[in-house]
């Protein structure tokens, strides 16, 4: 019986023991995994904030390289403008300018044939050879004698003396844009002295170098002006001028039914003509011309250009009165 009492003494202890072990080796589990735990969590803060920080970094060097690129875009788009501008320029000139030197150049060995006799400096310039020519084509001589006395009564400058006609085909042939520039120093001189009081003359065309002389020369004389248009066709303008160095921009004042009204200075008139103007004479179809977008571009310049040419014609003869500019073609409304 004894034997019996010692060993569940003894089995008593043993699960004691192990009672105890278990107890030390779950404690032991429980601060490790909370230790880790720890461990874990303060490095996955550590590791997030620094990923978050690196991401806004790379968010705002993104934006500021998006912004960077959209400046350069917009200058590049502005040059290309630029250039097109100018490339349309050349265009005009080379236009206006081929006609004149194709019709001048088979026309240049007639200056150097004699006359009857009555210009002895043509017989000085002409060869031996030549002088039995005029006998020969003496039809062709008239028609030619007859273009530049049209020429000068569409200029609105008196035509020759059959005896003086030679003479005045050889002057213009010498140059045609020396001619040209000739016509606008006359047109200038000719719409500066004008005043309210001087009597109607005929005017010449608003599209013709003399006619833009007359349009920003009254232009000039305008203390401000009131271009009142749809706030489409005034960006338009906008653009078209915008690059001016003697543009100015105007404060809008907003009208009725999308309506803007901006008050321009004489100086900024100017140059809206002369922007306008360009546009209008530039060239709308050709190699890397968009014709939709050429045709629009004319059309648009060529009313707004044409309205204040003949609101600054009507301002000459009504002084006193404000100068207002109106880009509005819709029927009145009914009563």
């Amino acid at each position: 019986m004894a034997i019996v009492i010692d060993a569940k003494n003894e089995m008593k202890k043993s699960v004691d023991s192990l009672d105890n072990r278990v107890s030390e080796l779950g404690r032991e589990v429980r601060t490790t995994v909370a230790a880790e735990l720890a461990e874990l969590r303060d490095t996955s803060l550590a590791d997030l904030k620094t990923s978050q920080q690196e991401a806004q970094r790379n968010a705002y060097n993104t934006g500021k390289r998006t912004s960077e690129t959209a400046t350069a875009v917009t200058e590049l788009r502005r040059d290309v403008d630029q250039l097109r501008q100018d490339l349309g320029e050349v265009l005009a000139l080379l236009r206006t300018t081929a006609p004149v030197a194709a019709s001048a150049a088979p026309e240049a060995p007639d200056r150097a044939e004699p006359e009857s006799g009555d210009e002895p400096r043509h017989e000085q310039a002409v060869l031996p050879g030549q002088r039995t020519a005029p006998e020969e084509a003496p039809a062709p001589r008239a028609a030619d004698t007859s273009s530049p006395a049209e020429a000068a009564q569409d200029d609105g400058v008196p035509a020759e003396t059959d005896a003086e006609q030679p003479t005045s085909e050889a002057q213009p042939q010498a140059g045609p844009e020396a001619d040209q520039k000739e016509q606008e120093t006359q047109a200038t001189l000719e719409a500066g002295a004008r005043t309210s009081d001087d009597a109607p003359v005929k005017e010449p065309a608003p599209f013709s170098p003399a006619g833009r002389i007359w349009a920003i020369m009254r232009a000039g004389r305008v203390s401000s002006a009131t271009l009142v248009c749809h706030r489409d066709t005034w960006d338009f303008v906008a653009a078209q001028v915008g690059n001016h160095p003697h543009f100015r921009t105007p404060t809008l004042e907003e009208r009725n039914e999308g309506m803007v009204a901006a008050v321009l200075s004489g100086r900024s008139l100017v140059a809206m003509l002369l922007s306008l103007y360009r546009v209008a004479e530039a060239p709308r179809e050709g190699e890397g011309i968009d014709e939709l977008v050429a045709y629009a571009d004319w059309a648009m310049a060529s009313q707004v250009y044409r309205n204040t040419a003949e609101v600054l014609n009507r301002a000459l003869h009504e002084e006193g009165d404000p100068v207002v500019v109106t880009i509005d073609s819709r029927l009145p409304a009914r009563p």
